[in-house]
């Protein structure tokens, strides 16, 4: 199995912040839900005590969701499954409980070159390109994120399987 991409340490931090701050958010939400809910809240009626609840629910949903959907997006690697006449990739994100996803090439595309962006393995971020690089999945109509930062052992091989 042949590595094309690694998440390096700041994609790894990044992750791991999300995660915690969106778990951190929880307590907060339930608990002033639960204040709300009990009536510690000084508010006019109960219909007002069970909207605010409602809402701090809301919001601690919300706060899961944000987190889940930032973490999933965020590759920590891809790899090359098969090099057939159909080539397929195993992408792992940096989600809670993941499993590896494997796609066809033929799915996965990106409009940003790797291999021009610099002639080391781990193309330095400048001042106008973007921390990520999007790399669109036609099949599902999702974009999953690359962080610029991380490894790429061979460029070259990345931008001739998803460049488009």
């Amino acid at each position: 199995m042949k590595i094309l991409f690694e998440a390096g340490a700041p994609s790894l931090r990044r992750a791991r912040l999300a995660i915690a701050a969106g778990v951190a958010q929880i307590p907060l939400w339930l608990n002033l839900a639960d204040m709300s809910a009990r009536g510690l809240v000084p508010t006019d009626s109960s219909a007002t005590r069970r909207a605010a609840a409602a809402v701090c629910l809301g919001m601690a949903a919300a706060c899961l969701t944000g987190v889940h959907l930032f973490t999933s997006r965020l590759v920590r690697s891809v790899s090359m499954v098969s090099s057939s006449a159909s080539p397929s990739v195993s992408i792992t994100s940096h989600a809670l409980f993941s499993k590896p996803l494997e796609v066809p090439v033929r799915y996965l595309h990106t409009t940003e070159a790797i291999a021009s962006s610099s002639s080391s393995s781990s193309p330095s971020r400048s001042a106008n390109k973007p921390a990520f690089v999007i790399l669109s999945d036609s099949r599902r109509r999702t974009n999953m994120m690359l962080a610029r930062d991380g490894r790429f052992p061979d460029p070259k091989t990345f931008d001739a399987l998803f460049l488009r």
